[in-house]
């Protein structure tokens, strides 16, 4: 929505029946322009379904159906954003609730956490939906740097780098549970190359959103394909390789005919992955020295 050619018959259409949902429950200026915002957000035009290169009926349901959000949705989301520490935004709840209601999704892997924002909007939403989900989420949990940093600030911590808190684990956890989503969430805290090649699980999605230059994401891609169930659907954030980031080329090598939502987070099916998940060999071999999950912590923890 950067210029007045980015709009679309159909975003203006949401954006009016945002506007005309009048004003029950009350919703002062700024919620009405956040709803008005965030329903032409998620009606961005999508790629069309012919010629796609998937038999996946997921993609397709989410490819053929619009995306809406409620002006409901929108108070829950901004609620959610007001106390839990993140990046991720409107078109962000919007994709998630986008996903959840057109694909059969009911094991969903998040790689990269943070304090849980991504988590507590994909439950808001399969909560609001009647869906039940069940979510792991990984992340390294430290204050050092990511593989994307500027060379200059990998000695830094978070907040030298200037990107404001670090991740918490503890943090992630307590967000969960004051939501009401610790039954339905774990929180993995170990690197997410470690988690890959020692996962046996299948996941219905994967989401992908930790560094951003260009090897992670391939590599990241090529573990998890192994990881999807044969409808599954992998995704991520930040779908640019602008400075030191290179997210659009690698998902444009490995899983082409992927889609764009709200021009920033991609989305493709198994059938799509270029590269076969031979991971998947790599994982069973790893079996016998898979670490067990701590119930208690919910971390992985050395065998005894």
């Amino acid at each position: 929505m950067a210029t007045l050619e980015d709009i679309t018959p159909e975003m203006v259409d949401a954006g009016v029946r945002a506007l005309m949902t009048g004003n029950q429950p009350p919703r002062t200026p700024a919620q009405a322009v956040r709803d008005i915002f965030a329903q032409m957000k998620a009606a961005q035009s999508q790629p069309p379904v012919a010629g796609l290169n998937t038999q996946s009926p997921n993609l397709r349901r989410f490819i053929d159906t619009k995306p809406e959000l409620t002006p409901d949705d929108t108070r829950r989301m901004e609620a959610i954003r007001q106390t839990v520490p993140g990046y991720s935004e409107g078109m962000h709840y919007a994709f998630f609730k986008h996903m959840l209601t057109c694909a059969s999704i009911r094991k969903l892997l998040i790689l990269g956490v943070y304090h849980g924002r991504d988590i507590a909007y994909l439950m808001d939403n399969a909560r609001a939906l009647g869906r039940p989900l069940q979510i792991i989420g990984v992340d390294k949990f430290s204050d050092d740097f990511c593989e994307d940093w500027p060379k200059e600030r990998q000695s830094l911590n978070w907040q030298q780098a200037g990107f404001g808190t670090p991740p918490s684990f503890d943090a992630a956890r307590t967000h969960q549970a004051r939501l009401g989503f610790a039954d339905s969430v774990t929180i993995v805290q170990e690197r997410d190359d470690t988690f890959l090649a020692s996962c046996t699980d299948r996941f219905d999605a994967i989401y992908i959103d930790t560094s951003h230059d260009y090897y992670t994401v391939v590599r990241q891609i090529r573990d998890a394909a192994g990881l999807l169930t044969e409808d599954g659907l992998i995704c991520g954030d930040d779908y640019s390789d602008q400075g030191t980031w290179g997210v659009k080329r690698a998902v444009t090598e490995l899983v082409p005919g992927h889609v764009v939502f709200s021009n920033w987070i991609w989305i493709g099916a198994r059938d799509q992955i270029k590269i076969l998940p031979a991971a998947r060999s790599r994982n069973e071999a790893r079996l016998a020295k898979e670490s067990p999950i701590d119930p208690l912590r919910r971390t992985r923890r050395p065998t005894d």
